[in-house]
């Protein structure tokens, strides 16, 4: 009977602790989104120009090309200032990082030209180009275009895959998220990755969300057990279901593409 009373009261006992610590997370998510907002404002003046962000999916990838010395555009002591290059809109990035290939997080653009940007990189637009590729891991992977891509399915399951991948700092979400746990095939394991990026090469969805056909049906995989301490006899698959019809679509396609 005290054993029955005492698993609630311990659980109450921890109900704060656990509240603490998301709020924690929440606090600690929230300075970080400040520090970016700081590092990269909405609005950026530059030679009596004025540049926005905003125009483009942010949940997208920037920093996918190759920048090069030419691009550079103007340097000071806080800041080195690129023009990724670009057949219809004035475009810049910069960097707070003094090196030759600086990581850069955001694209603005002219404000003059941000409705013209907005349609450019709208999701569904005619400048995405769309991508399967297989193979047991990045080294191996063939990656080939998709023709005629459902651009709506896509866009579907780069939001799935956002919200339902592993971030190894972030428990809370990563407790709330649904996973199967699948034995671990033997040999090489084969997975897909799709993703989309612009047709000026600047932004992309992220590249190496992996799939793999389990038990018959497409999984995004969630994180990979080892079970090193047992020769990995025990070894397991943690995956994601996706929804039906995404798991429908992107089967099929990945069949056709030799997964």
């Amino acid at each position: 009977m005290r054993t029955k009373i005492l698993f609630p009261l311990l659980t109450l006992l921890a109900l704060p602790f656990i509240s603490c610590k998301n709020a924690a997370n929440d606090v600690l998510d929230g300075i970080s989104e400040k520090l970016e907002d700081l590092r990269y404002p909405s609005r950026v003046a530059l030679d009596d120009d004025i540049y926005v962000r905003g125009f483009y999916n942010e949940d997208l990838l920037f920093n996918v090309y190759e920048k090069s010395p030419a691009d550079v555009i103007r340097e000071d002591d806080k800041r080195v200032y690129y023009r990724p290059p670009h057949a219809s809109l004035t475009l810049l990035a910069y960097s707070t990082i003094r090196n030759e290939n600086p990581s850069v997080n955001f694209l603005y653009c002219l404000e003059g030209q941000k409705s013209a940007a907005e349609s450019y990189y709208a999701d569904g637009s005619s400048h995405w180009v769309y991508y399967c590729g297989t193979g047991t891991d990045q080294t191996d992977r063939v990656v080939r275009t998709v023709p005629g891509a459902s651009a709506a399915n896509f866009d579907a399951l780069i939001r799935f895959c956002k919200a339902n991948c592993y971030e190894p700092f972030n428990d809370t979400k990563n407790s709330s998220i649904q996973k199967v746990s699948f034995p671990m095939p033997g040999g090489a394991v084969p997975e897909v990755v799709f993703y989309k990026k612009s047709d000026d090469g600047l932004i992309s969805s992220g590249m190496n969300d992996s799939l793999h056909i389990l038990d018959g049906r497409l999984y995004l995989v969630y994180t990979y057990d080892f079970d090193r301490q047992n020769d990995g006899r025990n070894a397991r698959i943690e995956a994601v279901a996706l929804p039906a019809d995404l798991e429908a679509y992107f089967r099929t396609l990945a069949r056709s593409y030799g997964l």
